[in-house]
């Protein structure tokens, strides 16, 4: 099956008003525990504040089930990742790809499938197949772009980037799901027509910013483990208490000057 024909929606935009915090999620990989903590510690508050993830919420970390508790909240949104992705493609006929099934199981982590009922299995299908492969984000300050892995090396204008999803642009979505090219090559080419794009998918020793793209995935399910963490950005203000432990980091971002620091 073509990857387009499973994403009813590929674009949310969305305004958020004045005096809502957003914060940003690196990917959880099933560190369920690990985002309660983070929200604990941002004093995240769950009828006024926003949380987005940059996909890939599932796989490898032991509680990766609760998914659908975090889906099912109307503070929480996230992008598609690579993860969610194949788990669609893998259902997306009348009968299941058991030899796709088998490679996630093995290969990516998804031993947790096998372990819980079908019922619950249908709940978790039907809550990821809306998912979104980009989210723009306008606050009163800036304009935000969220996408699990990349735009394609040869986009720098972000609302190219939305016409091509919208069309379902097969390259652009493969991209967008598994593309390393821009951390790998180190191409700090600022995408033009949105002031900073927020991604996870390639793990980082800490936030990275390369132009005006921010990459959050510092390996959250691996906590515990050298400097793996979990990471949350507070992008809607300019000012944030913020806190650091082995396990989690939170940042704010700068309206000016370097995208993300660690206070």
């Amino acid at each position: 099956m073509n990857i387009c024909e499973i994403i009813p929606q590929p674009v949310l935009k969305l305004c958020i008003p004045p005096g809502r915090r957003v914060f940003v999620l690196g990917d959880i990989h099933g560190a369920y525990d690990l985002v309660d903590e983070a929200l604990d510690l941002v004093e995240f508050n769950k009828s006024k504040d926003l949380l987005i993830s940059v996909g890939d919420l599932i796989d490898r970390g032991e509680n990766s089930d609760k998914v659908l508790d975090l889906l099912s909240q109307p503070f929480f949104l996230a992008v598609r990742g690579n993860h969610e992705h194949l788990f669609l493609l893998a259902h997306a006929q009348e009968f299941v790809d058991m030899n796709l099934l088998g490679r996630l199981v093995r290969d990516y982590g998804a031993w947790w499938w096998l372990l819980i009922d079908e019922e619950q299995q249908v709940k978790i299908l039907n809550s990821l197949n809306p998912l979104p492969i980009s989210i723009e984000i306008s606050t009163p300050q800036m304009t935000l772009g969220i996408v699990h892995a990349e735009l394609p090396k040869s986009i720098t204008y972000w609302q190219t980037f939305l016409s091509l999803l919208e069309k379902r642009d097969q390259r652009t979505i493969q991209s967008a799901l598994e593309g390393r090219s821009r951390l790998t090559s180190q191409n700090a080419t600022p995408i033009s027509g949105i002031d900073y794009i927020f991604s996870g998918h390639t793990i980082v020793p800490a936030i990275t910013a390369l132009g005006n793209s921010v990459f959050l995935d510092t390996g959250a399910v691996f906590s515990g483990r050298g400097a793996h963490h979990l990471s949350i950005l507070n992008v809607a203000s300019a000012f944030t208490d913020t806190y650091a432990s082995p396990t989690i980091r939170t940042y704010r971002i700068r309206v000016y000057g370097n995208p993300a620091t660690e206070i």
